[in-house]
């Protein structure tokens, strides 16, 4: 019997966990990307590994815990350095108007079980003393961590030998089970998953241009530095309470 054969288009987070979870379902996987490597490019690459439950809508809640749930049971095996680290997030109030905002999430996180943990200004100081000493308060969540995610698509990918990988390459066109390079190679599959971000209202053509049409999708203009896990000033992820709400407006 021959074994079912899989197109994923795009390298980053997303598509390499579904690579992987094909792959343990005992399929072969083809993934395609035009990096030079897993998470090199587009949002894996410039995102921040934040794995956080985050209050919003009950939907976007539940999806975020049972994100959260799977990075600390099922998180691929990577070096200390780059590994999930359970940091806790700390959404911290600069005035109290701010804490009282964050009594309604807490009491969002309460209703689906999520473990958290409201701190006035004092305890706060205690618990990350390079803070601004003047803060109201904040809210801990002791089971969000971070990851770094380009190491983990990285070894989603390299987690099966059922995985094969073409990196430097450029999806010409996406038809019923098939893809076409524009070296002029076709790959040929059981279905085609396309994980390339933003660029999937591009690389489907006339599909993406529909899609386009029916759902909003556009860039988040953003800019991070991301260090080495070394010498710490902050121990907890440090989220400043009024940050989610200006990020939704925008």
């Amino acid at each position: 019997m021959a074994i079912p054969h899989f197109l994923v288009v795009g390298a980053g987070i997303v598509g390499a966990a579904c690579a992987r979870e094909l792959a343990r379902e005992g399929n072969r996987v083809t993934v395609i990307d035009s990096g030079p490597g897993a998470g090199l490019q587009g949002g894996t690459a410039a995102g921040m590994g934040h794995v956080v439950v985050n209050e919003g809508d009950p939907d976007t809640l539940k999806l975020c815990l049972r994100g959260r749930e799977l990075w600390r049971s099922d998180a691929p095996p990577m070096s200390e350095r780059d590994s999930y680290w359970e940091t806790g997030t700390l959404w911290i109030a600069e005035d109290e108007e701010t804490l009282l905002q964050l009594e309604g999430a807490q009491k969002k996180l309460e209703s689906v079980g999520v473990v958290s943990e409201r701190i006035d200004g004092r305890q706060l100081i205690k618990l990350e003393p390079a803070l601004a000493p003047d803060l109201a308060g904040g809210l801990r969540v002791p089971h969000d961590g971070v990851i770094y995610a380009p190491t983990a698509a990285r070894e989603f990918l390299n987690a099966s030998p059922k995985v094969t990988c073409h990196f430097g390459v450029s999806v010409k066109n996406i038809g019923d089970g098939m893809v076409e390079l524009t070296d002029g190679r076709i790959f040929e599959g059981e279905a085609v998953i396309v994980a390339t971000g933003i660029s999937v209202l591009t690389i489907l053509g006339e599909a993406g241009a529909r899609l386009a049409e029916k759902v909003s999708l556009y860039p988040r203009e953003g800019h991070l530095a991301i260090t080495a896990r070394g010498t710490r000033i902050l121990d907890h992820h440090i989220v400043e309470a009024g940050y989610q709400k200006a990020a939704h407006s925008t």
